[in-house]
Order: C-alpha cells, then structure tokens, then sequence
C-alpha cells in the first residue's frame, strides 16, 4: 500500500511510522518548518509539496485546505482523526475530550473523580500525567494534543486503568465516551473552507457514549447513534451555586442529577462559576461511564482547580482572577467577565498579558476591546506596548481592587 501524509506538523511523523507497517509512505512538510519534537522515521519520503502521483491512500488534518494534495490523488482520503480510528489497538477504557472551550478543565476534573478509584492517564494541553487519589505526577511537560497523540498514548504511558484524553479539533470515533464540551465560537479552518464543527463532530462516529451540552444536543444529535449524556441546563446533569461566591474560602454547589440533589462544597481558589460548565461535563462524563452520580459528584471535594484556569488570588484589599492559556480569547473573556458579575465580582479591570508560543489560534485584539467597551470595564496590559491601551509595569501597578489577568500564550 502506498500512502501519502500531509502535515508533519500535526503528528503525520506518528502516522507515518504506523503506516510504513503497510507499505511505502510519503511525509509532506507543507509548513516547510519540521517541528524538533517530530521523531520522521528514516523510511518515510519525505517532500514539502504532495507529488503528482496516485495513493491508495491519502491523510491529513482536518484543519489543512484540500489544496495541500495539490495534483496528488487517493483512491481514499481521510482525516487524521479517522486514521487514528482505524489505527488504534484494542485499549483499555478511554475518553476523548473536544470542544471549542473548556476541555482542559473538564478534562483534569474528569481525571479527578475517576482517580478516586484508579490510576488515570491525563493527557491535555499542560501536559501527560498520571493521577491517583486526587494526586497528580508529571510524566511529560509539554505535548500536542493532535488525535495522533492517541496513538503515542497507547505506546508510551502505559500501565494505567483509565486514560483521560484532550484532543483538538475532533477524536478517533473510537472512545467509550467522546465527549464535547461545546461548539461556542465555531472558528472557521482550513482556510476558511470548513469550521471547526467538521472536525469535531467526527469524534461522535462509532458505538459507546455521548456526552454533549443540553443546549447543543439539536446540532450534534443528527450525527451520532451512539447513546446520550446531557450537562447544563435542562440537562441530565447540572449544577448551581447555592450562594454567593466568597474568595478564598468553602463554596456550596448542589448538583441536580437524575432527580437528586447532591451537595458539594469547593475552595474559592478559583472562580467556581466559572467552572460550572466544566465540572457537569466531567461529572456527566464520569456517569456516562457507568460511576453512580452520587460518587461522581462527592469525588470533586478536594478539587484545586487547574492552574491557569480562572485562579483567584489576593490584591490587596481586593482579588485578581487570572486566566493563562493557549485558549485566551474575546469568547473565554467573555465568559469569564459573565462568571464574574454572577459571582458579585462587578466592574473588573481586565489586563491583557502577552506571551510568545507557537499557538494556532491568535488573539484578536479588536474583539478584545469590543467585549471591554460593550461591558463598560477599563482595559489594561502589561508586558507589551499596545497602541490605544494604557501599560502598566505589573497587575500590582494597574489601579484597580478587581482585576481580570488575561495571559496569552502564543499572542505573537
């Protein structure tokens, strides 16, 4: 079999190793940029332009242009995503955790409630992990969480009961239980010829267990016959904050499944409400797997939250929440001013803090100041001079007692 892999970029190294097990493979490096992470077996061809030949078969991200197979041909043509699907060994239970916003979170409690009762696997986008009783131990800092990092899962974290895994722009079709946060802003990719829905409804192919937001279950229902867990709203699984938000201290959220209410009390060391779509996902996820509900839920107390995501601290006589990840966007900030007015935290100054990473999704700046216009909040930065914004040398210098940190990685 002769198969042709575009984009080395996004784990075609990883495919190409498994399908040179099949035959003749050739690699195109269509970003011209070989990552040093990419481990290019020695057998592959490798080219920057797909050549002008026929394959049986030809894969590829999703979120690459069909115009990256040039003059090339498949007798079939498929994603990374479905590559992965067929290329997958029989596992133990797993689950694949997508969506627009959201699935680091989710994720990482989802990780937390099942290693009550074993050892998970936790790969998302602060790393791979290993997780036991609430307990987390690095395994590696950094890792993609393209759908090929399934497949390095599989081969290099072994050992575990359960593995937990974030993956972009869709899944393998495969899991247990796909899970998908939301659709929130769905992007557009591939050069604006699909939006990131293309990618991610491919995670609800095959047989096992859905779980998807009550309010989004019109739009995903159609594509999948696997079962259905709902979270939110009207859904089978939610949650609500009992009282108002107090900073730094034991919070009461009652969940609501099934017909039962069950009581939960969380640290304010960050900003619960916030949460809250996170942590019905991870519960509903968790009793998509069969966990009774009552477990699931009481398997949160001791939750920390996930650094970087919505953290509370002190500021002087007043608090900072600081948000720091690849995902900080006009919609994140959005959401997290929203979850901040219902938490009593009213009129923040928001602080936009750039960082240089290699990120897909950039920050529009523009947005930005929509959302602080439209919401009546003074905008701020700090780390970078930004034209029309006033820059503070730290958030300590930046006069205000509540203040929302924004951390952009991969703003450059």
């Amino acid at each position: 079999m002769r198969s042709l892999v575009i984009d080395i970029t996004h784990g075609g190294d990883v495919l190409a190793r498994r399908l040179l097990e099949r035959g003749e493979v050739v690699l195109v490096d269509c970003y011209g940029k070989i990552p040093p992470t990419a481990d290019v077996p020695s057998a592959a061809v490798v080219t920057r332009l797909a050549p002008a030949e026929r394959f049986d078969l030809v894969v590829m991200p999703i979120h690459c242009p069909d115009s990256f197979i040039g003059d090339a041909a498949g007798d079939r043509v498929i994603t990374n995503h479905q590559a992965v699907g067929e290329l997958l060994s029989p596992w133990h239970p797993w689950f694949e955790v997508t969506g627009t916003k959201g699935k680091t979170t989710t994720c990482h409690a989802l990780a937390h409630i099942l290693s009550m009762d074993a050892d998970v696997l936790l790969v998302s986008s602060r790393g791979a992990e290993a997780v036991c009783q609430g307990q987390s131990r690095v395994l590696e800092h950094r890792v993609s969480i393209a759908p090929t990092t399934i497949l390095l899962a599989q081969e290099h974290w072994v050992g575990h009961d359960i593995a937990v895994l974030e993956v972009s722009l869709g899944g393998s079709g495969k899991a247990p239980v796909s899970v998908i946060t939301t659709i929130g802003d769905d992007y557009p990719i591939a050069n604006g010829t699909r939006r990131a829905f293309d990618g991610k409804v491919q995670a609800l192919a095959g047989d096992g267990v859905a779980v998807l937001p009550a309010d989004e279950l019109g739009l995903w229902g159609p594509y999948t016959s696997r079962s259905i867990v709902t979270y939110g709203e009207r859904g089978r699984v939610n949650a609500r904050m009992a009282e108002r938000f107090t900073p730094l201290a034991n919070n009461l959220v009652i969940f609501h499944v099934d017909d039962m209410d069950i009581h939960l009390r969380l640290p304010g060391t960050f900003l619960i409400e916030s949460y809250l779509p996170a942590l019905e996902c991870a519960v509903a996820s968790a009793v998509a797997s069969g966990m009774d509900p009552s477990l699931a839920v009481m398997a949160l107390e001791g939750f920390q939250g996930v650094p970087g995501r919505g953290e509370v601290h002190k500021h002087g006589d007043g608090i900072v929440v600081r948000d720091r990840n690849p995902g900080v966007s006009a919609a994140s900030l959005e959401h997290l001013l929203t979850a901040c007015k219902r938490s009593g935290i009213d009129d923040p100054t928001v602080v936009i803090e750039p960082v240089t990473m290699n990120v897909c999704e950039k920050l529009d700046l523009d947005e930005v100041r929509e959302v602080c216009s439209r919401r009546g909040v003074a905008l701020w930065t700090v780390g970078a001079d930004i034209s029309g914004i006033p820059r503070a040398d730290s958030v300590e210098h930046v006069p205000s007692t509540s203040i929302v940190h924004c951390i952009k990685e991969g703003y450059l």
